[in-house]
């Protein structure tokens, strides 16, 4: 993201390597910040959006704060054929994306795999009103730790430069490893450069107690082209 006016979207991705039936991506909540800093959002400050995905319709959200509006999404890389309604849901406070029903696609790099995205339509064309790369911004996602993703799947989210040049991604990922294991993956994917970058990876480690995963993406200082990718543990309460 090099150019001052840049917006970015953001997108929850499900994906499987293979055809092969896999499992559901389960997520409890979406935070989406805008100005302040971590220690802002980590307090609940400058939350433009907290999606608790309760309403029945996972297309529409709750009202974005600095508008009034509501938060509309966006199914993406749904297979020819399939039904929207099974694709994804809202079931007792969870979002499910079945990445069964997402079309083939390629990364960056050219390999293939079935992919299926929600994105928020952040608001393009007012600076004030969507993620501008002059401002700092942030989104969390709260993932279900009892559906981890199968060998050769990720469940996470990210930030698409979809209004520059639209080829850069940076993602936030859980994915499963064919030995079984599975770790949290920060990567850039450049679809210009046919390029994979793996920024950090750790192996995940679930502690005692806890029921969620919450991947965070940050763009922590407006003006730069830094984007930093966090995690954290959560009990079934959201604590």
């Amino acid at each position: 993201m090099s150019t001052t006016n840049r917006l970015a979207t953001l997108a929850l991705a499900a994906a499987c390597a293979m055809p092969a039936t896999a499992t559901v991506m389960t997520a409890w909540q979406l935070n989406v910040y805008r100005d302040g800093s971590s220690v802002d959002w980590l307090l609940g400050n400058s939350r433009l959006l907290g999606d608790s995905f309760d309403n029945g319709n996972p297309l529409v959200g709750p009202n974005f704060s600095s508008t009034g509006t509501p938060a509309n999404y966006v199914l993406s890389g749904l297979a020819p054929g399939a039904d929207t309604a099974l694709a994804v849901r809202e079931v007792g406070g969870s979002l499910l994306l079945d990445p069964n029903l997402g079309e083939v696609a390629a990364n960056a790099q050219g390999s293939t795999g079935q992919s299926i995205r929600l994105r928020l339509l952040t608001n393009i064309s007012d600076a004030n009103a969507g993620l501008n790369r002059s401002r700092s911004f942030a989104a969390s996602l709260r993932l279900d730790l009892a559906a981890l993703p199968d060998p050769g799947q990720s469940f996470g989210l990210r930030f698409s430069d979809n209004f520059g040049n639209n080829n850069d991604v940076v993602e936030l990922s859980l994915t499963g490893a064919t030995n079984g294991s599975r770790h949290i993956v920060l990567r850039k994917q450049d679809f210009q450069a046919g390029a994979i970058t793996v920024l950090g990876s750790v192996p995940l480690v679930v502690p005692a107690g806890a029921g969620a995963l919450v991947l965070s993406l940050n763009h922590n200082t407006p003006n730069t082209d830094t984007i930093s990718g966090n995690w954290a543990f959560a009990d079934a309460t959201g604590a």
